[in-house]
């Protein structure tokens, strides 16, 4: 049933997957971020 009333169904995040890239580049932002304040 939801296969027919969702034929191809659209992650703007890409599901687990796109999840998981997304939070590893904000962590590496983040920890970009940390450095450069540590550093000065």
């Amino acid at each position: 049933m939801a296969a027919q009333a969702f034929p191809h169904p659209t992650d703007p995040i890409g599901g687990d997957v796109g999840a998981v890239r997304r939070y590893v580049d904000l962590l590496v932002q983040a920890i970009e971020v940390m450095q450069k304040g540590r550093d000065q």
